[in-house]
């Protein structure tokens, strides 16, 4: 699991059982200090759960806009994968502490 892969998933995670496309890519900008491509946040979604890793549904818009949303919940498999994805990344972190490397994307 990449990087953006990595973080929209935790972003799910956070977000559950209110994670929907708009408030995933406020979440990842305001964790990136940034502003994303939303578009590159949705193909990241899709790409979830293509993977089998998220789930999408239908929702009432959270933003009571009358409208539906796709919803994302982490699916079993999708908690395993991102389980393994917290021990490699965290692993990562302590390496690069440990040899003052800067670990970017």
């Amino acid at each position: 699991m990449g990087p953006m892969q990595y973080l929209v998933i935790k972003t799910v995670a956070k977000l559950m059982p209110n994670a929907y496309g708009m408030e995933v890519i406020e979440q990842v900008d305001n964790q990136l200090e940034s502003v994303t491509d939303s578009g590159q946040i949705y193909v990241t979604l899709d790409r979830l759960v293509g993977k089998g890793y998220l789930k999408s549904y239908e929702m009432p818009s959270p933003r009571k806009t009358g409208h539906t949303v796709s919803g994302y919940i982490i699916t079993p498999n999708g908690g395993v994968a991102m389980a393994i994805a917290d021990k490699f990344y965290g692993l990562l972190g302590r390496l690069a502490s440990e040899t003052n490397v800067a670990v970017t994307d």
